[in-house]
């Protein structure tokens, strides 16, 4: 893992003096613009921390083209999106503050839980985990990241 890189200088007197530069690379897939790859945290609350850190947010979801672009490219299973009704239970906001203009609800969801993952295809969406884990707390977040 890559944290920072040194530059290493002489001045006129011969003096070497090193410096460390932080670095932070980002690999991950990009679709409209912004970059998205996978948490390393398998619950909701640390997986969006990590991608604030990162200067992002757990993925917002606009339209179905981009619900089935993110599901068929990281077709993992269950895993968390930035949907969350945390707050005021039935009001589901999404982490980044964009307006919810769009949903891919399966059948009989949402049911009173906190925290939205999409499922494998057909990449229905589920809340799940009151908790902020799923039933077996394998499920990634999808980070989003804008401006890379």
């Amino acid at each position: 893992k890559l944290n920072a890189f040194s530059v290493v200088a002489k001045d006129d007197s011969n003096t070497v003096s090193a410096t460390a530069i932080p670095v932070q690379v980002v690999v991950g897939e990009s679709y409209n613009g912004h970059i998205y790859l996978l948490s390393t945290s398998a619950s909701w609350n640390n997986a969006e921390a990590q991608a604030i850190a990162m200067g992002g947010h757990l993925v917002t979801i606009n339209s179905l083209a981009e619900n089935s672009w993110v599901g068929s490219t990281f077709n993992v299973g269950n895993f968390w999106i930035g949907l969350t009704d945390k707050i005021t239970e039935g009001t589901f906001v999404w982490a980044s503050g964009e307006i919810l203009s769009y949903t891919n609800w399966n059948a009989g969801e949402p049911n009173g839980e906190n925290f939205v993952q999409m499922r494998s295809s057909p990449y229905y969406w589920n809340d799940a985990g009151s908790t902020g884990t799923d039933s077996n707390g394998t499920a990634m977040g999808i980070i989003e990241l804008i401006g890379i």
